[in-house]
């Protein structure tokens, strides 16, 4: 809804998957690295990251200037990520009448009371476990991406290769109808079927 009409829908795509993939593995490859130097525990989720890396990264030449370092990259991300996660929140309450200035408000003070609940779940709320046996921190962390991506993604992709039209499917893709029917072929019977399997993952 906010790209330029002159701009290629599967180029965009495609740079965004590689740059993203790229970025994934040399953070990967940068952490553990780290991780495994200093034997710690590679499985020790959200807490390798606050609690694991500070840790390991005290034990290196110039450990403090890098975990500097390391923390504002992840503040710049987790900021964009966020402009991008609530920009569709926003959209909706300004399609109900709200004002934007009064939307983004909104969604920012609901975002920050959830992430204080999260962040007193070390703390206050530590044995405040509301469901499946685990604190609001847990839940934050775990649901979302085992539940509500992938379920996101089968809605889109459900939505997108059986109901939107042919015509305007063609015309977001530029490609002709040879290479949407390979497109419609994908989608329906490749990424769908793993996307549910993911899902069933994040379920059981």
């Amino acid at each position: 809804a906010y790209m330029p009409d002159e701009q290629s829908l599967p180029k965009a795509a495609f740079a965004v998957a590689v740059l993203d993939i790229s970025v994934a593995l040399l953070a990967g490859i940068a952490i553990f690295s780290v991780v495994f130097a200093q034997g710690m525990d590679p499985a020790d989720g959200p807490g390798l990251m606050f609690v694991t890396l500070p840790i390991a990264f005290s034990e290196l030449p110039w450990g403090s200037f890098w975990l500097s370092v390391f923390f504002l990259l992840l503040l710049l991300a987790t900021w964009t990520s966020a402009i991008n996660l609530a920009e569709p929140m926003v959209a909706t309450l300004q399609g109900l009448g709200w004002r934007r200035s009064t939307a983004t408000a909104a969604v920012a003070l609901s975002v920050w009371l959830i992430g204080l609940l999260s962040a007193f779940s070390f703390s206050t709320l530590a044995e405040f476990r509301p469901l499946f046996g685990r604190n609001v921190f847990e839940l934050v962390s775990s649901i979302p991406p085992d539940i509500f991506l992938p379920m996101g993604g089968l809605l889109i992709a459900i939505f997108a290769a059986w109901v939107m039209p042919q015509a305007r499917v063609i015309s977001a893709l530029g490609a002709g109808e040879r290479g949407y029917l390979l497109w419609r072929t994908t989608i329906r019977w490749v990424s769908i079927p793993l996307t549910f399997i993911v899902l069933l993952g994040g379920l059981l």
